[in-house]
C-alpha cells in the first residue's frame, strides 16, 4: 500500500484506476445496482485482486468507495470494532493528505467549498470535515460551510480523477474481441459490453 500511495503525484488524486492496475489490481466496471454498493474489492480463486465498480455511479462517489475498500484491504477486517470508521479515515487521508491540504492556499479565506471539493475529487462535506480535522477551520466554520454549500450530487468531478482501466479491455482484445471473449465467458456480447466494459477504455 505504501508503494501505491508513493506512486501517486502530489496534490489531488489523478488517474486512480490505472494506478491501481499498475499495482496488480484489475478494475472492472459492472452493474452493481442489485448490491447497492459502488465498489467491491475481492480476490479471485487464483489470487488475482479484483475491484468491481458500479458502472452507474458518478466518479466522485466511486473515488471515495474505492479508497474505502482499499482501507479495508490495507487495515484488515479482523478487528471486532472500528473497521468502518478506520476505513473512512484511511480514505480521507488518502484522497486529502494532511500536509497537502494544509499547504493548499486555495483552501484559505474566501474558500469556494464546492469548487475545491470538485478539484480534490471528494464530496463537499468530506472536504469540510477534513479541514476541521486538520484544524484549518473552526467548528463554527464547519457548520457554516455545510449549511451554506449544497452537495455536489451527480457532479462527476474531474475527468482525470479515476481514469479508464484497461486490463480487462486488453484481455478481451487478446481473446479475439468482444464476441470471442463473451462466448468464452458464457456471456452475451451485450452483457460483456454493458455489464463489464462500461466506462472502460475500449
Amino acid at each position: 500500500m505504501a508503494a501505491l500511495a508513493g506512486s501517486l503525484p502530489t496534490g489531488p488524486v489523478q488517474c486512480l484506476l490505472p494506478t491501481l492496475e499498475a499495482h496488480g489490481i484489475v478494475c472492472i466496471y459492472r452493474n452493481l445496482s442489485a448490491l447497492r454498493i459502488p465498489a467491491l474489492l475481492t480476490t479471485a480463486e487464483h489470487g488475482q485482486t479484483l475491484l468491481f465498480l458500479d458502472s452507474s455511479a458518478p466518479q466522485i462517489k466511486l473515488a471515495g468507495a474505492i479508497v474505502h475498500e482499499l482501507g479495508h484491504w490495507a487495515l484488515g477486517d479482523q478487528r471486532p470494532t472500528g473497521v468502518e470508521s478506520d476505513a473512512d479515515a484511511f480514505a480521507a487521508a488518502f484522497l486529502m493528505p494532511g500536509r497537502e491540504v494544509i499547504n493548499d492556499k486555495t483552501l484559505g479565506p474566501g474558500l469556494d467549498l464546492a469548487q475545491a471539493a470538485t478539484i480534490w475529487g471528494v464530496p463537499t462535506r468530506a472536504l469540510a470535515r477534513r479541514l476541521r480535522e486538520l484544524r484549518q477551520i473552526t467548528e463554527r466554520q464547519l457548520r457554516d460551510l455545510i449549511r451554506d454549500t449544497k452537495e455536489l450530487g451527480a457532479n462527476e468531478g474531474r475527468k482525470a480523477l479515476l481514469g479508464a482501466p484497461s486490463t480487462l479491455v486488453e484481455t478481451v482484445r487478446s481473446a479475439g474481441g468482444s464476441h470471442a471473449a463473451a462466448s468464452k465467458a458464457f456471456l452475451s456480447v451485450e452483457q460483456l459490453r454493458n455489464d463489464y466494459l462500461a466506462r472502460s477504455g475500449r
